[in-house]
């Protein structure tokens, strides 16, 4: 199946509701690259030219606005529900894998990191548990630790 730029990518909104610009629509625009999205690049000689030296206003208000791909599934909370679990449940295997791998590589040069290790263990605890969003919640506070601590320490090493 051919992608027609018009049509967008879901979870962004419609064409009609970008700046005029962005949409082929406002001052400059004109077929580029991107499916007729991107404005042309002309103007005054020394002059920033094109609909970049504008202020374009919104066609639409910004907002959740219904996407054509996603438009069966939002009468169905239980799609809802499973992709919010899934999300957590990715994004908090993935966090908390990346703090126990820095911590694991970190702590015996730099003790001052111990302290972070209770956290993401309570982390993994909970994601064993399948309370994946506390998993999660648990897991940034070790990040969050570990940031205050090389702000304190620039040595340490980032994540």
């Amino acid at each position: 199946m051919a992608y027609d730029a018009s049509q967008g990518f879901a979870g962004t909104a419609p064409p009609g509701s970008r700046a005029g610009w962005a949409a082929g629509t406002g001052p400059g625009a004109g077929p580029g690259t991107y499916g007729g999205f991107a404005p042309s690049v002309g103007g005054s000689p020394g002059a920033f030219g094109g609909g970049y030296g504008r202020l374009m206003p919104l066609e639409a208000p910004v907002g959740a606005a219904p996407q054509p791909v996603l438009a069966p599934y939002q009468q169905r909370p239980e799609v809802e529900a499973r992709a919010a679990a899934e999300f957590m449940q990715v994004a908090s295997a993935d966090l908390i894998r990346k703090l126990y791998h820095y911590l694991e590589a970190n702590t015996q040069r730099y003790p001052q990191l111990v302290d972070c290790t209770p956290m993401v263990r309570r982390a993994a605890e909970l994601y064993g548990a399948g309370d994946y969003t506390g998993a999660f919640s648990q897991a940034y506070q070790a990040y969050r630790g570990t940031t205050i601590l090389r702000s304190v320490n620039p040595e340490l090493p980032s994540l």
